[in-house]
């Protein structure tokens, strides 16, 4: 009788100790405590062995802690589409002329398109020409002026246009 006692209350005890050791393993991973080593991500191929990559053009791949890598092998002809510079451009009542100095072709088809300044409402789009050329007729008022597919929002050019009035810039996107 003594032996089956004993028998028992070891039962209760490994099995008192399991939950204890299950129930210290769940608080830890909900405080954070257990978390899993984040490896070091420094180029576009180490990113994409690990995470998903974005259905783009060029392909583009995110990490956890917010860097971004963009695949190099399918920028054209050396030139990058982040930071394609747009120069020359000419706005007067209404018109927006210019010119991509890095025009590169993307799947066919590139835009320059311009957002409302408040909004970010896209207002006008025009499809650049074969030699990198674009023009615009657009209403009086404030916008931002993007290249697209490729550029980033933070890198567009804010414009204001008024009737009567000519402005030239000569910047980089």
């Amino acid at each position: 009788m003594e032996n089956k006692l004993s028998m028992k209350a070891s039962v209760v005890i490994v099995i008192g100790l399991i939950i204890l050791a299950f129930w210290g393993r769940f608080n830890a991973m909900k405080n954070g405590t257990l978390e899993k080593p984040v490896p070091v991500v420094n180029s576009f191929e180490e990113c994409a062995a690990l995470y998903p990559v974005m259905e783009s053009y060029p392909e583009q791949c995110n990490t956890p802690d917010g860097k971004h890598f963009t695949n190099p092998i399918q920028f054209i002809d050396g030139s990058q589409i982040e930071g394609a510079p747009v120069g020359g451009k000419e706005m007067a009542d209404g018109i927006i002329k210019g010119k991509v100095a890095s025009y590169v072709v993307l799947n066919g088809k590139a835009e320059v398109v311009a957002y409302s300044y408040e909004k970010w409402d896209e207002k006008e789009r025009v499809e650049i020409n074969p030699d990198g050329t674009f023009e615009m007729y657009i209403a009086e008022g404030a916008y931002y002026i993007m290249v697209e597919p490729g550029m980033e929002r933070e890198k567009a050019e804010a414009i204001f246009i008024q009737k009567e009035q000519t402005i030239t810039l000569d910047f980089a996107i």
